[in-house]
């Protein structure tokens, strides 16, 4: 039972009527007020299924290539941002938006969640592979010799090593290197150094 209503025309033989949902799920707004006359297609209150909401994406299209139906992705959300929750790509438009250049994709939650609920804010990463044996550093510690991909590690002299990498996937804040570093390297993220140039390490 959603609402109730009774009849408003004079001389009507007054009768509460329950108006019932036809489908099970969680109000998620409620369309009518009290007082208000309705009919039979008058909406009253607007029902959700928590297990059927699915999250809708704008991806660049530049990932395209990356990802389709049924690769895994994991969200959060501005209300639980500690909750890490996995989903599945479940839907991908055919065609491009031309002002902003993205596709729109909808995500299928993996497990649904009754603290989730439509409208809310959420922050979704696309796992386009996975690796082992390789490293991420954040993007900006990226530069460029002489057309190679370099990072700068710390020699045991704590000075700055140019040093050639090879890179794989990567987003606006980290990118997998896939060659040229090895366990126990310590990487300059921050600062500007050149080959040897004295490094100065504050936190290890």
């Amino acid at each position: 039972v959603i609402a109730k209503s009774a009849p408003s025309s004079p001389g009507a033989k007054y009768m509460i009527k329950e108006i019932k949902s036809t489908v099970s799920g969680r109000v998620l707004s409620v369309d009518a007020y009290v007082g208000q006359n309705v009919t039979a297609n008058t909406t009253v209150t607007t029902v959700g299924d928590p297990a059927k909401i699915v999250l809708k994406l704008n991806v660049p299209e530049k990932y395209l290539a990356s990802f389709g139906i049924g690769s895994e992705a994991f969200f959060t959300t501005a209300a639980y941002p500690d909750i890490r929750y996995d989903a599945k790509v479940s839907y991908i438009n055919d065609s491009v938006d031309t002002s902003t250049r993205t596709v729109e994709t909808e995500l299928q939650i993996t497990e649904p969640d009754s603290r989730l609920m439509a409208g809310m804010f959420v922050r979704a990463q696309l796992i386009v592979e996975k690796k082992e044996g390789v490293f991420i550093v954040p993007t900006e510690s990226i530069s460029t010799y002489l057309s190679d991909a370099t990072l700068y590690v710390v020699s045991n002299e704590n000075k700055a090593v140019r040093t050639i990498v090879t890179t794989g996937n990567y987003n606006d804040s980290q990118t997998v290197i896939t060659s040229g570093l090895k366990n126990g390297d310590k990487v300059v993220v921050l600062g500007s150094v050149t080959d040897g140039t004295p490094v100065n390490i504050i936190n290890n």
